[in-house]
């Protein structure tokens, strides 16, 4: 059997028209796919009717996941492919928060922020015992108060590898209300949803210690099945392979 295992649709990524029908074009070619959650699933078959899908939820990421503690606080951690992430450069506006930066930032300036800390690049697979912060934000595109620009549509259809990071990490995760987790962070209590960034605070400032503790509890059972690789394992018995 083949089965297609849908990692990036590259022209959605891209916001590229030509690109994207060529990989429709070989998408048609097949039957079995591996998707990232709901909302590719439902992408895939308006333009596959035929296809068999079966989601992976999360990225399968082989560490350890991060035993420590954690406490509710107005810390925030985004981690990722920085230059693409022009929402970060509006943080300064969100300032009763603190917010915590890994990966490679090109010429973004952060030292001008008051309120974010950048911590350089660290190897993957470290991250998760290494990370600051009481939650884990899966944001992109070029706005603090929406999915804006080409990256920040194409969150709207993925499960970010940062996202089975966080959870690692044993943070709660925060995304857009329309987001590709935001079904996933609703089915299994593992964070909130908001529609601006700017709704952070006052969501966290309204959360109890027994709530936040409760969002750990529910990701550390996901984290060990991420370590574990069960997620696509999951993935490939739902097709029957």
């Amino acid at each position: 059997k083949v089965i297609c295992f849908v990692t990036d649709i590259n022209g959605l990524k891209d916001d590229n028209a030509d690109l994207l029908n060529e990989e429709i074009h070989f998408f048609r070619r097949l039957n079995l796919f591996i998707v990232h959650n709901q909302s590719m699933e439902a992408w895939l078959l308006g333009q596959h009717p035929g296809a068999k899908t079966a989601m992976i939820e999360f990225f399968d990421f082989p560490v350890k996941p991060h035993s420590g503690e954690r406490r509710k606080s107005h810390a925030i951690a985004f981690a990722g492919y920085l230059v693409k992430s022009r929402f970060l450069s509006a943080l300064h506006v969100l300032s009763a928060i603190d917010f915590h930066i890994y990966g490679p930032r090109d010429s973004m300036v952060f030292s001008e922020q008051k309120n974010v800390l950048y911590h350089g690049v660290s190897m993957p697979y470290e991250l998760p015992k290494s990370i600051e912060g009481s939650f884990g934000l899966v944001w992109d595109g070029d706005s603090i108060d929406g999915l804006e620009g080409a990256f920040g549509a194409y969150n709207a259809y993925i499960s970010p590898h940062k996202l089975s990071l966080y959870l690692l990490a044993g943070l709660p995760v925060i995304a857009h209300v329309h987001s590709g987790a935001a079904a996933l962070i609703r089915k299994y209590k593992i964070g909130f949803t908001v529609n601006s960034l700017s709704e952070i605070h006052s969501t966290i400032s309204k959360m109890t210690e027994e709530e936040y503790q409760d969002m750990r509890r529910n990701g550390q059972l996901l984290a060990a099945r991420i370590a574990t690789g069960d997620c696509l394992r999951s993935a490939f018995h739902q097709l029957g392979v």
